[in-house]
């Protein structure tokens, strides 16, 4: 070919030399092209034959061809690609499909790797590796291209169909990076509340958030693996805390209604669990605050769905970890303490929460507006720790009060009101506080009989219950159960004689005093 080249060069200048330079040069520029055509159909000539699979679906242009193994129709997979079509599904479907990648050969004969603009036009020096039968070559590619690739996403950013074009071509030609590709612009679209709001602005449906998620192939195991992988590496790193947040809120909010999006939901949040273990130990308060606000809208969004409690569960590890050592006050947020008190008044697993929640309160809870006051009541009625740690706090603020009557002679009969109520709700609450109750008797912010009525049920419910663990303690078991059963009979015991027995014997002697009627 270069030897052709030269030989019409030297023609030109010995034969015809009235010819202008500027049109020979022009003449030497096209034989140039042409040679580079020559060359561009030698190199492709040494492409490999087609194997089996790839001429199944040679005529991909001309009809529909689907393998039994992969239900995808290929002939949309192709025109997606090469920007015919607006449908992205069968791409979508076909790049988070395993039983897809035999036939990634056939499919990249048919498609156009161009017109995204630099850099990602270079895919096409990776074409050959489709054809190649060296396994090492392909997974250097592959290694290749799932580290370059989200760069250039982050330096040359494409729109969302664009975005969606390079994940068919990449998937082509890696299979594991093009499902980096997808992973990303999932996350993309939840961070950039694209899948969240309509065209006006308001908020989705977690129906239409699980529609739009399964769509996009997030509850196929290829996809979700990737995606929990990247959540770990949001976690550990924290530089994306905000973006975790709007990710896992969305998941738990579309898995809360679509059961096909649980296993990546449980996924994910083992996958934080196991970030935040990792960086535990390096983390700033910052970083904690950050990625405990990112687990607590999670976990909101996810209550009151049992078939989610597997994550729950690691969500709820996690926010212990997130806490410890560090002092209280850095999270008393006033947004994560109202999502912490609609979680707990939902759910019965989040313990560590609850710890949390009990210990931030201070005497001033009983000023809290009604509709947060109520919700607090009813995550004491599932979580006893924080009962107890609302009626302490009730005595506390009732002894100020006692100290303010002495010194203005009396207390404002709103205020009178407002005491006798909550002590009503806190007397049904599952564990009593001895001296919280004998106190708010003897204020008569409860009548003696009031409470020998909750009392007396409590005292049959108790009696029950030290009956169940004597009987579990009766057949020796292992030392764990043993030591638990005993606990159980400590804590029956203790209620007994310090808060139930002397309410009954006082009302009982009470009684005794009463005239005759």
């Amino acid at each position: 070919m270069h030897q052709r080249f030269i030989h019409i060069s030297q023609h030109l200048f010995n034969h015809h030399p009235s010819v202008p330079i500027m049109r020979v040069g022009e003449l030497l520029v096209g034989c140039l092209l042409l040679c580079q055509l020559g060359f561009a159909r030698e190199e492709h000539s040494t492409l490999p034959e087609q194997t089996a699979k790839s001429k199944a679906v040679a005529s991909i242009s001309e009809k529909r061809v689907e393998s039994p193994s992969c239900p995808v129709d290929l002939k949309k997979v192709v025109k997606f690609i090469n920007r015919e079509s607006m449908d992205a599904s069968a791409a979508v479907n076909f790049i988070a499909d395993r039983e897809c990648e035999s036939l990634r050969a056939g499919v990249a004969r048919e498609v156009e790797f161009s017109g995204l603009g630099a850099p990602y036009s270079s895919l096409r020096n990776f074409v050959p590796t489709v054809f190649s039968e060296d396994e090492s070559e392909k997974a250097r590619v592959d290694g290749r291209l799932s580290d370059v690739v989200p760069g250039w996403l982050r330096q040359y950013p494409l729109g969302s169909q664009q975005w969606l074009v390079l994940m068919g071509q990449v998937g082509l030609i890696s299979p594991t990076a093009g499902r980096k590709v997808l992973v990303s612009y999932i996350q993309n679209q939840m961070v950039n509340s694209q899948l969240a709001t309509d065209t006006r602005s308001e908020p989705k449906t977690a129906g239409q958030l699980a529609s739009e998620f399964v769509k996009l192939g997030l509850d196929k195991e290829a996809i979700a693996t990737p995606f929990a992988e990247s959540v770990k590496e949001m976690a550990f790193l924290t530089v994306q805390a905000d973006s975790l947040r709007a990710i896992l809120s969305s998941l738990a909010m579309a898995s809360s209604v679509e059961n096909k999006l649980i296993p990546t939901l449980d996924k994910s949040a083992e996958a934080f669990l196991e970030g935040v273990n990792r960086g535990e130990k390096v983390y700033s308060k910052s970083m904690r605050k950050s990625l405990l606000e990112a687990v607590v809208s999670a976990t909101k969004q996810g209550v009151g769905s049992h078939k989610l409690d597997k994550a729950l569960s690691e969500f709820n590890q996690a926010v212990s970890k997130l806490l410890a050592g560090l002092p209280l006050e850095d999270f008393m947020l006033r947004k994560f303490w109202e999502d912490a008190i609609v979680i707990l008044s939902k759910t019965t697993t989040q313990n560590n929460l609850a710890h949390v929640v009990g210990l931030s309160l201070t005497p001033e809870v009983v000023y809290l507006p009604l509709k947060s006051l109520n919700l607090l009541l009813m995550a004491a009625t599932n979580y006893p720790e924080l009962g107890l740690s609302l009626q302490r706090n009730y005595l506390i603020a009732g002894k100020r009060l006692e100290e303010q009557q002495h010194a203005l002679g009396t207390l404002p009969p709103v205020q009178k009101q407002l005491m006798r109520e909550l002590a009503q709700a806190l007397l049904a609450l599952s564990e009593t506080d001895s001296h919280w109750l004998a106190w708010t008797v003897s204020q008569g912010f409860l009548n003696r009989e009031e409470v020998a009525m909750h009392v007396s049920r409590k005292f049959l419910g108790y009696l029950k219950r030290r009956e169940i663990a004597s009987e579990q303690l009766a057949p020796r078991g292992p030392l764990a159960a043993s030591l638990s059963t005993m606990s159980e009979n400590l804590l029956v015991g203790w209620q007994l004689a310090t808060a139930h027995l002397p309410i009954l014997i006082d009302w009982v002697e009470h009684q005794r005093k009463q005239p005759a009627p």
